[in-house]
């Protein structure tokens, strides 16, 4: 159910992605990730991390109250920063990143509150296994947002401010649908436990997520905004809207498949608590998903430089210099975006701060790397996508080993990815060798779709 609510809303966000690219410039694609990425640091001290909480407390009243708890920090952060907007618009520019004044900034409040509160509802509805509710809501993004983006440039005109409007109006969509739900769970049952003894007891009982979660997700962040930086400073605006379009682009179909499998996968590990027991469970998810992922970088490396022009037009063609090296980066997100799963069940947070320090490491790596050698662009985007590679795989690696995975399962796992990546490689250099151009797309994608259907449905069985 929740892989097919969120496959057609990616399906519908991909089919539109070639008439939003024709819309709008890479400058008013770049300004989004501009705006929000500030909006993401100071988004992680409107939760402390504590909605992470809610999904496994084993009682109804202390979800409620960390659920209220950390809504109202949420707006009291957001109403805070929105302030400061209005009284210092000069300055609030200069730190955001935008050369802009107006109504643009206070995307910023808004991005915090909307991911936020969505965050901290989602959590409460996998608490109550929710998991259509939850699918619904968030395969409603991509929907509203396409809908916006393609009728606010059509009104208003294509602009920076337009397209930032439309995925405003994106996030709104699921936060509206999550709220219905978690009205329909009894969210409001009975007299709100909100007090301050309640709020400090929750807090003091889950204190490892402020004490860890929060400078991880700093660092996360963090990194994704030296990201941004150094793209849109060294290069330009353009060049960091053209990367966010294409990584838009290659993470629709891998969103469309780990937003269920990461619901599915948490709301039962925190149910089952013997470790054989998640190891059965998880193992042949796993390897799946690495099979799934080993496809992916094959054909992706050969194909997706043809498709991306055909798809993006001449203003973002720059994307396929370097699209098979981001497909190689972000393939392994098909694991990596729920095998964390196993640390918070296994009450590995710490490991799990320290594994995620890393891998973030390796990208501020990638950058200091970029800088010091005066790397052009594409260089700069393979290196990023290596160290994307290597940071997702030792994540990985090190989640099955701290939840007591044997090496025989995990050279197996491993395994799958290489065989997928050989074959499906394989298929898609012949193709383009015999056929080129589109025809080898069309044929590699026709051997391909056999192979990826048997494990889709096998991925199914194990859910």
């Amino acid at each position: 159910m929740g892989g097919a609510g969120s496959v057609t809303s990616r399906l519908i966000w991909l089919a539109a992605v070639p008439v939003v690219a024709r819309l709008y410039s890479p400058s008013d694609v770049g300004s989004w990730p501009l705006v929000t990425a500030v909006a993401a640091i100071i988004a992680v001290l409107g939760t402390l991390r504590l909605d992470a909480a809610i999904a496994i407390t084993h009682y109804t009243k202390r979800a409620q109250t960390l659920v209220f708890a950390t809504s109202a920090l949420t707006l009291t952060v957001s109403a805070v920063i929105a302030l400061l907007i209005t009284f210092l618009p000069t300055v609030s520019s200069q730190v955001i990143g935008v050369d802009a004044n107006g109504p643009i900034l206070y995307a910023c409040p808004l991005f915090i509150v909307f991911t936020n509160l969505t965050a901290i509802l989602q959590a409460w509805l996998l608490r109550s296994k929710s998991i259509a509710a939850i699918t619904i809501a968030n395969a409603s993004t991509p929907v509203v947002t396409v809908v916006a983006l393609i009728l606010f440039g059509v009104i208003f005109g294509t602009s920076a401010g337009s397209f930032v409007a439309a995925y405003l109006c994106g996030l709104t969509a699921p936060f509206a649908a999550m709220s219905y739900a978690a009205v329909r769970t009894g969210l409001f049952k009975g007299p709100i436990p909100l007090s301050a003894g309640s709020v400090w007891r929750s807090i003091k009982l889950y204190k490892v997520y402020p004490t860890y979660s929060v400078p991880l997700s700093l660092v996360a962040v963090g990194s994704e905004r030296l990201v941004q930086l150094w793209m849109a400073n060294a290069y330009s605006i353009e060049a960091l809207g053209v990367l966010f379009l294409a990584r838009q682009m290659l993470s629709s179909p891998i969103s469309a498949l780990t937003t269920p499998l990461q619901q599915v996968v948490f709301a039962n590990l925190a149910r089952i608590p013997n470790p054989a027991q998640r190891i059965a469970f998880v193992l042949p998810i796993l390897e799946t998903a690495m099979a799934l992922a080993g496809i992916a970088i094959g054909l992706g490396w050969v194909l997706v430089p043809m498709i991306i022009p055909v798809l993006l037009g001449e203003r973002f063609v720059t994307a396929a210099a370097y699209s098979q090296w981001l497909v190689l980066g972000m393939a392994l997100l098909l694991v990596s975006t729920w095998i964390d799963r196993l640390y918070d069940v296994a009450r590995r947070v710490a490991l799990s701060t320290y594994m995620n320090l890393a891998y973030y490491g390796l990208v501020a790596v990638s950058v200091i790397v970029a800088y010091a050698a005066k790397l052009p662009v594409v260089d700069f985007v393979a290196l990023y996508s290596l160290a994307l590679f290597v940071g997702n795989a030792v994540f990985i690696l090190v989640a099955l080993r701290s939840a007591a995975f044997a090496w025989r399962d995990i050279g197996k796992s491993f395994a799958w990815l290489a065989i997928a990546v050989a074959a499906s490689l394989g298929v898609a250099a012949t193709a383009n060798l015999q056929l080129g151009g589109l025809a080898a797309v069309v044929v590699s994608a026709a051997l391909a779709l056999p192979v990826g259907a048997a494990l889709l449905v096998r991925l199914l069985r194990a859910m």
